[in-house]
This record gives structure tokens, C-alpha cells and sequence, in this order.
């Protein structure tokens, strides 16, 4: 049996592989693959916090395969495999030795996480670094020795040289600090301050990079100001920025992008599989609690996530709930492997590993042979003739990347275009996106506009850009 998992887990970990595209399918996949080819923040290039770690894998790897996104994808495959042994590792310290492979096996099949690998994101690697963070949490707790305890900041400065949004998850930090200070026999203060020693040369590592590249520390100051205040006052999708209320949110988050998406990958299948297993786990279970303190941990991690992503993320996309769904997941396996003997669940624990399995496949097959929605529209208007000016919202980020040799241009105000196409004598064309920017600028113009055509693909690929409407302006002119 536990062949059978370890050649699973392989044939998935390989699978991946196949299906790596060259598709940069929204505004961030962009700024990822330009920083590729050429890191600058001024450019955008990627955007700030400029991701080095995530840049720096992909300029290796980008020696190699000569295609930016090709090279990030194969950073986050490589990165999501490694995560197999401090799966395995965290798991083990809960469970049997079979039980722990199972759930590493899970969750490397889990759908919405491979797509995530295939994707020029960071957020897989990210994921993956977290991985390894948790688990050496765990390490550092338990050993106690000096020797162990660098590993935690390490891990954690990479983490946040990759996806500073897990910023949070530095509770784990602070949680073994203050074990590691109430166990600790000698001077509390000089170990106190060796941790935040470590924890700072760690940062300060990436953090001096990025001021390097911009020239100093006031350009660094005056981008990161502009974006933070960006983020959380304009365009960030945050609690903030969005005129819904915080309960709305919190049922769009809980259920639309964490249950649905980034766990069941839009699947009827998998929801069904999954209830059914943790249903019959439950009854069968016996009725003991977990012993390890470290499950704990894990909680109050996940917790402190969830708010922040509820409060401070975009919630249109279900990538940046991941990392709470891994070990939502991970709690919840580890409850049902505890003290569980039942023929009956771990029959239908192998069945949703193995749908998982299929499910994936059939996923990032879908993921690498699907035109995105942007590029449709990109290829359609490339076939037109007649001269002409597409304004956009997002859009026009992915045709400068495909070096699309007609006009186009993002607008951000209605004032601003009526005074752009006021000399315009040739076709114009706008997208749904630059008209509902409009609207939210209490600027109605369907009577000015004809639809011409629409692009779609899969949401759960492209969860922003999966539905383009193309309009032709009816221009006085």
C-alpha cells in the first residue's frame, strides 16, 4: 500500500511537467515574466515588492528554457515537489507512517494546486516555502538547541522574499520565540535578542536588494508607500476598496473561493467524494482528541490568514486563499487518521485520492491546450484591417506582452477617453472591463456602444479575465 502512495505521489510530481505552458494570461503573470528578462520596479517589472526570491528562480531557470514564463512554472514545480518531505514529515508527527504518506498524497493531488504550480504565479512557491516553514516551526520547538533555531528565520525571510501577503503567518515565529524563551535556562534577554538578530539579517537580505536596485532607501520608501496605499484605498479588492458589506465578503470568500474553488476546484465530483469520506470518517472515528501541541499551531496560523485575506486581499481570486485551504485540509485529514481503523473510510480516502488524481490531470491538460480569454481577444483584433484604438482596463497589459502591433490603451476616467478619441476619425473599440470602470463612475453608455464580440475561458483559470466583451464605440466623429 504505501508503494502504491509513494509511486502516486510521483506520477503526479512528473505529470506536471507535461503540462507546462507559455501563456501569460493577466496583468501580475506579465510583470513576473518582464522582471524575468529585466528586474525593475520603476517598470513594473514585476510590481513592488519586486518577489526577488520567485525572480531570482525564475532568471535560473530562464538560462535554460530562454522563455520567462516557462522558466517561473518550472521554479514552482520544482518548489511544490520538494514539498512532499515536510508533508510528510508534519504529517508524521500525528499519525502512522502509512496515514502520513496518505495525506501527503493528498494533498499534492489536490486540483486547484496544481493548476497553481502550472501557473508563472507565485503563489505555488510561496506555498511551497510555507510548507517548509511550518515544518521547521515544529523543528525548532522540539529540539531546543541553538544549532536548530536558524532555520525558522531563514525559511521565513524566503517566504517574504516571495509572497509578503503570508506575512502573517509570522505568529508561528513568535509563538517559538515564546516557547523557546520559557524553556530556555540562561539569560533570557541575550536569547531574546539573538532571535530578533536572526530574524532581521534574514530580511534585511532581500529587503537591501530591492533598495539597491532602486537607488536608495527614499525611492524604495516612496514605491512601497504608493502601492501599500494603492492597495488598501483604490484597486486592492480589499474590505476597503470594495463597496460590499464585510458579511458579503466573508460568504463570498468562505464559500465561492475557499470551498469551491481553491478546495474542490469547481468540481460536483470532488465535493461529493470529499463530504462523503469526511462524513464517514466522523462516524467512525473514535472519539479522541489530537495530542501533538503543534495541531494547534497550525490553527491559529490558518486563523490569523483567513482574517487577513477576508480583510486585506482580493478576494475575486481564489489563489490568494490557498495556503489556508492546504492546511484546513491538513487539519481535517489528521482528525479523520486519528485512531481511525475503518475499512470503509480508508476505501473511500483511495477513491478521492485517485479521483484527485484524475481530476488534476484532466485540469492542467485543460489549463495548457485553453486560449485565455485575453489572447482571444488579442488574436481577433490582430485580424482586422481597418485601422483602429482599443481602450482597455487590464487587458492592454497581456497585448504589450504579445507585442500586438495595433494601438491599444488602458484608461482609468471617462473624462480622459472623451478627450483621447475627440480627433479620432478611424474605429474604435472598448471592453466590458473599461465599461464597467465607467459605470462605477456613474457613467452609463450602452446607447453609445455596439457589442461586436465575446471571449471566454475557464474562471477558475482565469478568475478576473475569463468573460471579454468586445464593443465598438458609435463615434460622432
Amino acid at each position: 500500500m504505501n508503494g502504491l502512495i509513494i509511486i502516486l505521489i510521483l506520477l503526479i510530481s512528473l505529470t506536471r511537467l507535461f503540462f507546462i505552458s507559455n501563456y501569460a494570461r493577466s496583468w501580475d503573470a506579465v510583470d513576473f515574466a518582464l522582471g524575468v528578462l529585466q528586474f525593475d520596479l520603476l517598470q513594473m517589472q514585476p510590481h513592488f515588492p519586486g518577489y526577488p526570491y520567485f525572480i531570482v528562480g525564475g532568471m535560473f531557470f530562464n538560462q535554460f528554457m530562454h522563455d520567462p514564463i516557462e522558466s517561473l512554472i518550472m521554479l514552482n514545480i520544482v518548489l511544490i515537489t520538494t514539498t512532499i518531505l515536510p508533508l510528510y514529515w508534519i504529517s508524521k508527527r500525528f499519525v502512522t507512517e502509512r496515514n502520513a504518506l496518505l495525506i501527503t498524497a493528498l494533498i499534492q493531488t489536490m486540483p486547484y494546486l496544481n493548476i497553481l504550480t502550472i501557473q508563472p504565479m507565485s503563489e505555488a512557491a510561496g506555498v511551497s516555502i510555507l510548507i517548509w516553514y511550518i515544518w521547521s516551526l515544529f523543528v525548532s520547538i522540539e529540539k531546543k538547541e541553538w544549532k536548530y533555531l536558524w532555520i525558522t528565520p531563514f525559511l521565513f525571510g524566503l517566504l517574504m522574499g516571495i509572497r509578503v501577503s503570508y506575512l502573517v503567518f509570522g505568529v508561528g515565529l513568535l509563538w517559538c520565540v515564546i516557547v523557546d524563551l520559557r524553556d530556555h535556562k540562561g539569560n533570557k534577554l541575550i536569547r531574546f535578542f539573538s532571535h530578533f538578530m536572526l530574524n532581521c539579517i534574514f530580511q534585511l537580505i532581500w529587503v537591501w536588494g530591492l533598495v539597491s536596485s532602486l537607488g536608495g532607501i527614499n525611492s524604495f520608501m516612496k514605491i512601497g508607500w504608493a502601492f501599500v496605499e494603492g492597495h488598501f484605498q483604490e484597486w486592492g479588492g480589499t474590505a476597503i476598496t470594495e463597496q460590499v458589506s464585510l458579511l458579503e465578503r466573508f460568504i463570498r470568500l468562505t464559500f465561492e473561493q475557499w470551498i469551491w474553488s481553491s478546495w474542490f476546484a469547481q468540481s460536483i465530483g470532488i465535493v461529493f467524494i470529499t463530504v462523503i469520506t469526511i462524513i464517514i470518517g466522523l462516524v467512525m472515528k473514535k472519539n479522541k482528541s489530537v495530542a501533538y501541541s503543534g495541531y494547534y499551531l497550525i490553527v491559529t496560523m490558518s486563523s490569523s490568514y483567513f482574517i487577513w485575506v477576508l480583510f486585506a486581499q482580493n478576494i475575486d481570486k481564489p489563489r490568494h486563499i490557498m495556503p489556508f485551504t492546504i492546511f484546513v485540509f491538513i487539519l481535517i485529514l489528521i482528525k479523520l487518521f486519528t485512531y481511525n481503523k475503518s475499512t470503509l473510510f480508508y476505501s473511500c480516502v483511495t477513491v478521492l485520492l485517485f479521483s484527485q488524481f484524475y481530476f488534476s490531470i484532466g485540469l492542467m491538460n485543460d489549463y495548457n491546450r485553453q486560449v485565455p480569454a485575453t489572447y482571444q481577444l488579442a488574436y481577433y483584433l490582430d485580424d482586422i484591417e481597418e485601422p483602429f484604438t482599443v481602450y482597455t482596463w487590464e487587458e492592454t497589459r497581456v497585448l504589450e506582452y504579445l507585442n500586438m502591433p495595433y494601438e491599444h490603451k488602458r484608461l482609468l476616467t471617462y473624462e480622459y477617453f472623451l478627450e483621447d478619441i475627440v480627433q479620432m476619425n478611424h474605429t474604435i473599440f472598448v471592453t466590458e472591463r473599461l465599461l464597467q470602470g465607467f459605470r462605477s463612475q456613474g457613467i452609463n453608455v450602452d446607447d453609445k456602444i455596439k457589442e461586436i464580440e465575446e471571449f471566454h475561458s475557464n474562471p477558475l483559470f482565469d478568475p478576473v479575465y475569463h468573460d471579454i466583451k468586445l464593443y465598438k464605440w458609435k463615434n460622432d466623429n
